[in-house]
Protein backbone atom coordinates (compact mmCIF):
# COMPACT_ATOMS: atom_id res chain seq x y z
CA UNK A 1 0.00 0.00 0.00
CA UNK A 2 1.37 2.84 -1.22
CA UNK A 3 0.24 6.92 0.57
CA UNK A 4 1.02 9.93 -1.06
CA UNK A 5 -0.65 13.26 0.86
CA UNK A 6 0.72 15.51 -1.59
CA UNK A 7 2.37 16.11 -4.50
CA UNK A 8 6.16 16.70 -4.20
CA UNK A 9 6.66 18.77 -7.75
CA UNK A 10 4.42 20.35 -10.19
CA UNK A 11 7.11 18.80 -13.68
CA UNK A 12 4.28 17.60 -15.28
CA UNK A 13 3.04 20.75 -17.77
CA UNK A 14 0.94 19.78 -20.08
CA UNK A 15 -1.21 17.76 -17.47
CA UNK A 16 -1.23 20.73 -15.53
CA UNK A 17 -2.43 23.31 -17.91
CA UNK A 18 -5.91 20.93 -19.15
CA UNK A 19 -8.78 22.87 -18.16
CA UNK A 20 -12.25 21.50 -17.05
CA UNK A 21 -14.31 20.04 -19.19
CA UNK A 22 -15.53 16.03 -19.50
CA UNK A 23 -12.66 13.63 -20.57
CA UNK A 24 -8.95 14.45 -19.16
CA UNK A 25 -5.85 12.59 -19.46
CA UNK A 26 -2.54 11.88 -18.38
CA UNK A 27 -0.06 12.46 -21.61
CA UNK A 28 3.35 11.90 -20.15
CA UNK A 29 3.08 8.22 -19.09
CA UNK A 30 3.69 5.63 -22.41
CA UNK A 31 7.22 7.81 -21.93
CA UNK A 32 7.99 5.04 -19.56
CA UNK A 33 5.99 2.59 -20.43
CA UNK A 34 3.05 2.51 -18.84
CA UNK A 35 -0.75 2.97 -20.10
CA UNK A 36 -2.22 6.70 -19.81
CA UNK A 37 -5.35 7.31 -17.57
CA UNK A 38 -8.33 8.88 -18.52
CA UNK A 39 -10.68 10.62 -15.72
CA UNK A 40 -14.05 11.72 -17.00
CA UNK A 41 -15.84 14.75 -14.98
CA UNK A 42 -18.81 15.81 -15.59
CA UNK A 43 -19.78 18.41 -12.99
CA UNK A 44 -18.15 22.01 -13.71
CA UNK A 45 -18.47 22.58 -9.75
CA UNK A 46 -14.74 20.47 -9.88
CA UNK A 47 -11.82 22.92 -9.80
CA UNK A 48 -9.54 22.88 -12.51
CA UNK A 49 -6.87 22.80 -9.91
CA UNK A 50 -8.34 19.35 -8.47
CA UNK A 51 -8.58 17.77 -11.48
CA UNK A 52 -5.24 18.71 -12.75
CA UNK A 53 -3.70 17.97 -9.22
CA UNK A 54 -4.76 14.12 -9.80
CA UNK A 55 -3.39 13.19 -13.47
CA UNK A 56 -0.07 14.81 -11.97
CA UNK A 57 -0.31 11.92 -9.39
CA UNK A 58 -0.96 9.85 -11.70
CA UNK A 59 1.90 10.86 -13.77
CA UNK A 60 4.53 11.55 -11.34
CA UNK A 61 3.75 8.37 -9.63
CA UNK A 62 4.83 6.00 -13.14
CA UNK A 63 7.82 8.56 -13.57
CA UNK A 64 8.83 7.35 -10.26
CA UNK A 65 8.59 3.81 -11.22
CA UNK A 66 5.09 2.80 -10.02
CA UNK A 67 2.62 0.50 -12.25
CA UNK A 68 -0.71 0.65 -12.26
CA UNK A 69 -2.96 -2.56 -13.89
CA UNK A 70 -6.64 -2.93 -14.36
CA UNK A 71 -8.63 -4.39 -11.57
CA UNK A 72 -7.08 -2.29 -9.09
CA UNK A 73 -8.22 0.01 -6.38
CA UNK A 74 -7.25 3.68 -5.77
CA UNK A 75 -7.97 5.32 -2.59
CA UNK A 76 -8.36 9.08 -3.20
CA UNK A 77 -9.27 10.74 -0.09
CA UNK A 78 -12.04 8.57 1.40
CA UNK A 79 -13.27 7.06 -2.14
CA UNK A 80 -12.41 3.61 -3.53
CA UNK A 81 -11.68 3.87 -6.87
CA UNK A 82 -11.20 1.33 -9.38
CA UNK A 83 -9.20 1.13 -13.01
CA UNK A 84 -10.86 -0.03 -15.88
CA UNK A 85 -8.90 -1.10 -18.88
CA UNK A 86 -10.01 1.47 -21.65
CA UNK A 87 -9.58 1.11 -25.77
CA UNK A 88 -6.17 2.59 -26.92
CA UNK A 89 -4.31 0.80 -23.99
CA UNK A 90 -5.89 3.68 -21.71
CA UNK A 91 -6.89 2.98 -18.10
CA UNK A 92 -9.63 5.11 -16.96
CA UNK A 93 -10.62 6.01 -13.06
CA UNK A 94 -14.04 4.53 -12.03
CA UNK A 95 -16.05 5.62 -8.99
CA UNK A 96 -18.56 4.21 -7.01
CA UNK A 97 -22.29 5.98 -7.95
CA UNK A 98 -22.76 7.03 -4.19
CA UNK A 99 -26.54 5.34 -4.82
CA UNK A 100 -26.32 1.34 -5.17
CA UNK A 101 -25.44 -0.90 -2.17
CA UNK A 102 -23.40 -3.28 -3.05
CA UNK A 103 -20.94 -0.51 -5.10
CA UNK A 104 -21.47 0.00 -8.73
CA UNK A 105 -18.67 1.67 -10.23
CA UNK A 106 -19.60 4.10 -12.87
CA UNK A 107 -17.75 6.36 -15.17
CA UNK A 108 -16.54 9.36 -13.28
CA UNK A 109 -14.47 11.20 -10.70
CA UNK A 110 -16.97 13.51 -10.10
CA UNK A 111 -17.52 12.55 -6.29
CA UNK A 112 -14.33 11.68 -5.83
CA UNK A 113 -13.11 15.21 -6.31
CA UNK A 114 -15.70 17.22 -4.82
CA UNK A 115 -15.66 14.75 -1.67
CA UNK A 116 -12.02 15.68 -1.55
CA UNK A 117 -12.01 19.03 -1.77
CA UNK A 118 -14.90 19.56 0.82
CA UNK A 119 -13.39 17.61 3.20
CA UNK A 120 -9.63 19.24 3.12
CA UNK A 121 -11.79 22.38 3.19
CA UNK A 122 -13.67 21.73 6.29
CA UNK A 123 -10.54 20.44 8.25
CA UNK A 124 -8.68 23.51 7.37
CA UNK A 125 -11.98 25.36 8.67
CA UNK A 126 -10.95 24.71 12.09
CA UNK A 127 -7.48 23.73 11.91
CA UNK A 128 -4.12 25.22 10.53
CA UNK A 129 -1.96 22.30 11.84
CA UNK A 130 -3.25 19.32 11.57
CA UNK A 131 -3.50 17.21 7.96
CA UNK A 132 -6.86 15.59 6.92
CA UNK A 133 -7.46 12.16 8.73
CA UNK A 134 -8.89 10.05 5.62
CA UNK A 135 -10.43 7.21 6.81
CA UNK A 136 -11.58 4.95 3.73
CA UNK A 137 -15.20 4.14 2.74
CA UNK A 138 -14.77 0.48 3.58
CA UNK A 139 -14.72 1.25 6.96
CA UNK A 140 -17.13 1.47 9.37
CA UNK A 141 -18.88 3.77 12.16
CA UNK A 142 -21.22 3.24 14.92
CA UNK A 143 -24.43 5.04 13.97
CA UNK A 144 -27.78 5.74 16.21
CA UNK A 145 -30.63 3.88 14.38
CA UNK A 146 -32.60 6.57 13.19
CA UNK A 147 -29.43 8.02 11.97
CA UNK A 148 -30.78 8.48 8.31
CA UNK A 149 -33.87 10.98 9.13
CA UNK A 150 -33.02 12.82 12.67
CA UNK A 151 -32.25 16.12 12.47
CA UNK A 152 -30.03 16.84 15.60
CA UNK A 153 -26.71 14.41 15.30
CA UNK A 154 -23.95 14.38 17.32
CA UNK A 155 -21.03 13.15 15.23
CA UNK A 156 -17.46 12.01 17.37
CA UNK A 157 -14.28 10.80 16.18
CA UNK A 158 -12.70 8.21 17.76
CA UNK A 159 -9.11 6.59 16.88
CA UNK A 160 -9.88 4.46 13.67
CA UNK A 161 -8.67 1.02 14.34
CA UNK A 162 -8.49 -1.29 11.34
CA UNK A 163 -11.89 -1.92 10.00
CA UNK A 164 -13.24 0.72 12.24
CA UNK A 165 -13.10 4.41 11.18
CA UNK A 166 -13.47 5.77 14.53
CA UNK A 167 -16.73 7.73 13.55
CA UNK A 168 -19.90 7.31 15.88
CA UNK A 169 -23.31 9.13 15.32
CA UNK A 170 -25.77 9.61 17.95
CA UNK A 171 -28.82 11.65 18.56
CA UNK A 172 -28.14 14.46 20.96
CA UNK A 173 -32.28 14.23 21.73
CA UNK A 174 -32.62 10.67 22.48
CA UNK A 175 -31.30 10.53 26.34
CA UNK A 176 -32.66 7.31 27.29
CA UNK A 177 -31.41 5.74 24.11
CA UNK A 178 -27.88 6.81 24.63
CA UNK A 179 -27.87 4.05 27.31
CA UNK A 180 -29.31 1.68 25.59
CA UNK A 181 -26.81 -0.32 22.68
CA UNK A 182 -29.68 -1.96 20.91
CA UNK A 183 -30.39 1.78 19.86
CA UNK A 184 -27.04 1.82 17.70
CA UNK A 185 -25.65 -0.18 14.74
CA UNK A 186 -22.37 -0.50 12.61
CA UNK A 187 -22.75 0.38 9.18
CA UNK A 188 -19.73 0.98 6.41
CA UNK A 189 -18.90 4.47 5.63
CA UNK A 190 -20.03 4.38 2.61
CA UNK A 191 -23.36 3.21 3.26
CA UNK A 192 -23.45 6.32 5.47
CA UNK A 193 -22.64 8.79 2.46
CA UNK A 194 -24.87 7.34 0.47
CA UNK A 195 -27.62 7.49 2.81
CA UNK A 196 -26.48 10.53 4.88
CA UNK A 197 -24.28 12.43 1.94
CA UNK A 198 -24.73 15.65 3.95
CA UNK A 199 -22.15 14.13 6.81
CA UNK A 200 -19.39 13.14 3.79
CA UNK A 201 -17.85 17.21 4.17
CA UNK A 202 -16.69 15.52 8.38
CA UNK A 203 -15.42 12.38 7.51
CA UNK A 204 -11.67 13.40 7.24
CA UNK A 205 -11.73 15.30 10.82
CA UNK A 206 -9.23 14.44 13.36
CA UNK A 207 -9.95 11.98 16.30
CA UNK A 208 -10.93 13.92 18.89
CA UNK A 209 -13.29 16.20 17.29
CA UNK A 210 -17.00 16.44 17.42
CA UNK A 211 -19.36 17.98 15.12
CA UNK A 212 -22.82 19.11 16.50
CA UNK A 213 -25.78 19.10 13.64
CA UNK A 214 -28.60 20.79 15.55
CA UNK A 215 -30.30 24.41 13.95
CA UNK A 216 -28.71 26.23 11.40
CA UNK A 217 -25.31 26.65 12.59
CA UNK A 218 -22.64 23.84 12.26
CA UNK A 219 -20.20 23.20 15.50
CA UNK A 220 -17.29 21.38 16.05
CA UNK A 221 -16.19 21.04 19.12
CA UNK A 222 -12.65 20.05 20.35
CA UNK A 223 -11.15 19.12 24.13
CA UNK A 224 -11.53 22.81 24.53
CA UNK A 225 -14.48 23.41 23.88
CA UNK A 226 -16.18 24.60 20.35
CA UNK A 227 -13.77 25.96 17.83
CA UNK A 228 -14.63 29.09 15.64
CA UNK A 229 -13.90 28.50 11.93
CA UNK A 230 -11.27 30.52 10.62
CA UNK A 231 -12.00 33.68 8.91
CA UNK A 232 -12.70 33.45 5.14
CA UNK A 233 -12.98 29.29 5.66
CA UNK A 234 -15.53 27.16 3.70
CA UNK A 235 -17.01 25.97 7.60
CA UNK A 236 -17.55 29.99 7.61
CA UNK A 237 -19.06 30.58 4.74
CA UNK A 238 -21.47 27.42 4.60
CA UNK A 239 -22.64 28.78 8.24
CA UNK A 240 -23.66 31.80 6.72
CA UNK A 241 -25.02 30.05 3.97
CA UNK A 242 -27.68 27.25 6.27
CA UNK A 243 -28.68 30.80 8.52
CA UNK A 244 -29.39 32.57 5.55
CA UNK A 245 -31.41 29.67 4.20
CA UNK A 246 -33.18 29.01 7.94
CA UNK A 247 -34.26 32.73 7.97
CA UNK A 248 -36.20 31.93 4.37
CA UNK A 249 -38.13 28.81 5.67
CA UNK A 250 -38.65 31.29 8.94
CA UNK A 251 -40.42 33.44 6.38
CA UNK A 252 -42.52 31.22 5.18
CA UNK A 253 -43.88 30.03 8.22
CA UNK A 254 -41.66 28.06 9.94
CA UNK A 255 -38.60 27.98 12.47
CA UNK A 256 -35.43 26.38 11.68
CA UNK A 257 -34.71 26.14 15.12
CA UNK A 258 -37.44 24.95 16.61
CA UNK A 259 -39.81 23.52 13.99
CA UNK A 260 -42.48 25.51 15.07
CA UNK A 261 -45.07 27.44 13.50
CA UNK A 262 -44.56 30.92 12.85
CA UNK A 263 -48.10 31.20 11.88
CA UNK A 264 -49.51 30.13 15.56
CA UNK A 265 -51.80 31.90 17.64
CA UNK A 266 -50.09 34.87 19.38
CA UNK A 267 -47.15 34.67 17.02
CA UNK A 268 -43.75 33.51 17.33
CA UNK A 269 -40.75 34.88 18.18
CA UNK A 270 -38.02 33.36 16.47
CA UNK A 271 -35.40 35.87 17.28
CA UNK A 272 -35.80 35.03 20.90
CA UNK A 273 -35.77 31.36 19.70
CA UNK A 274 -32.18 32.32 18.30
CA UNK A 275 -31.20 34.36 21.20
CA UNK A 276 -31.59 31.51 23.42
CA UNK A 277 -29.85 29.15 21.40
CA UNK A 278 -26.70 31.03 20.98
CA UNK A 279 -26.71 31.53 24.77
CA UNK A 280 -27.17 28.08 25.45
CA UNK A 281 -24.52 26.13 27.23
CA UNK A 282 -23.16 22.63 26.46
CA UNK A 283 -24.66 19.66 28.32
CA UNK A 284 -23.07 16.30 28.15
CA UNK A 285 -24.51 13.59 28.08
CA UNK A 286 -23.00 10.08 29.37
CA UNK A 287 -23.27 7.70 25.74
CA UNK A 288 -22.44 4.35 26.36
CA UNK A 289 -21.54 2.50 22.69
CA UNK A 290 -20.72 -1.26 22.07
CA UNK A 291 -17.46 -0.65 20.19
CA UNK A 292 -15.34 -3.45 18.72
CA UNK A 293 -16.80 -5.47 21.85
CA UNK A 294 -16.06 -3.23 24.68
CA UNK A 295 -18.33 -0.23 25.88
CA UNK A 296 -17.12 2.93 25.86
CA UNK A 297 -18.74 6.12 27.61
CA UNK A 298 -18.64 9.22 25.38
CA UNK A 299 -19.33 12.84 26.66
CA UNK A 300 -21.72 13.21 24.39
CA UNK A 301 -21.74 17.16 24.34
CA UNK A 302 -25.84 18.26 23.69
CA UNK A 303 -26.06 21.79 22.11
CA UNK A 304 -27.86 23.99 19.81
CA UNK A 305 -26.95 26.38 16.88
CA UNK A 306 -26.68 30.05 15.69
CA UNK A 307 -24.24 31.81 13.43
CA UNK A 308 -21.71 31.90 10.06
CA UNK A 309 -19.59 28.84 5.73
CA UNK A 310 -16.64 28.08 0.93
CA UNK A 311 -13.43 29.12 0.39
CA UNK A 312 -11.20 26.66 -1.63
CA UNK A 313 -7.87 26.09 0.46
CA UNK A 314 -4.83 23.38 -1.83
CA UNK A 315 -4.18 21.21 1.42
CA UNK A 316 -2.76 17.63 1.71
CA UNK A 317 -4.90 15.17 -0.42
CA UNK A 318 -4.58 12.12 0.58
CA UNK A 319 -4.12 9.04 -2.19
CA UNK A 320 -3.65 5.33 -1.18
CA UNK A 321 -3.58 2.57 -3.38
CA UNK A 322 -3.93 -1.21 -2.90
CA UNK A 323 -2.39 -3.87 -4.25
CA UNK A 324 -5.15 -6.68 -5.56
CA UNK A 325 -8.76 -6.40 -6.41
CA UNK A 326 -11.51 -5.04 -4.98
CA UNK A 327 -13.58 -7.94 -2.96
CA UNK A 328 -17.10 -8.03 -1.78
Amino acid sequence: MIFRSQFRSSNSQRAAAQPNGRVHGTVNCRQFGHPEFQIQVSDHGVPALDISWLLRFLEESVAEGERFHAGETLQIGWMLTMLEAWEGDVLRIMEPDMKAIPIKFVDSVDSTLKHLRNQQDMVASVTSTRQPDFPSLRQSAVVHVDYKNVSSLLLTRYPAHETDSGWSLTDPNDEAGSQNPSRYVKVSLYQLGVERPDLIQFFALSPGLQVVLAGPKIRVMGPDGEIRPAPGSYLEALNALRLQRADERALRGTCAVCSGSTAAVGGHDHQRCRRLLSSARVRPVPVILSVRGRSVQAAAPLLTADDSGHRLTNVALGVTRFRGRLSS
